[in-house]
């Protein structure tokens, strides 16, 4: 990983624990959008989020204990099926995907990508993310005195799902 990149990435996720969460998709489905930049935390190299956009207040609020500065929009980008057909893009060489982000009504982001072969890695999530974990506290004459203000780092295991294939190249 070269310092100085920075990233722009749409996700859709399904997030769920041993609660079966998945079993309510209102909640437990979301996309986002967000920038991610290479930093360095001593010497390990990270990566940082100045800026996240979610369309589902339940990952709203799970990212703001997590750290990340998220922000409600909207965020529309084309989904893939097992099964084939003209309404979905092919996952594999030659498929064209394309997402947008909208924020107060106005397109923040658009992008459009076309796949060119499988990859193992994803220099974008490869590395871990630290965020700045901050609650104010809410009481008279205590507000310069935060009741949490930490750096938090995620460390993303995409590998380790069941249920993630091979990347893909755009």
């Amino acid at each position: 990983m070269s310092p100085g990149h920075g990233y722009a990435l749409f996700i859709d996720w399904q997030f769920s624990s041993e609660h079966q969460e998945y079993l309510d998709p209102v909640r437990s489905q979301y996309a986002e959008f967000l920038v991610l930049l290479d930093a360095r935390r001593q010497s390990t190299p990270v990566a940082w989020c100045p800026f996240i956009w979610v369309d589902n207040d339940a990952a709203l609020a799970r990212g703001w204990f997590q750290g990340f500065p998220k922000k409600l929009g909207s965020i529309q980008q084309t989904r893939a099926f097992p099964v084939t057909g003209q309404a979905a893009p092919v996952v594999g060489a030659g498929g064209t995907f394309a997402a947008a982000a909208f924020v107060a009504g106005r397109r923040l982001a658009e992008a459009k990508v076309t796949l060119q072969r499988a990859t193992d890695t994803l220099p974008a999530l490869a590395r871990p993310i630290v965020n700045l974990r901050h609650f104010p506290r809410l009481m008279a004459g205590r507000y310069d005195d935060p009741a949490v203000h930490e750096l938090t780092m995620s460390i993303l295991d995409i590998r380790g799902s069941p249920h993630a294939g091979p990347a893909t190249e755009a």
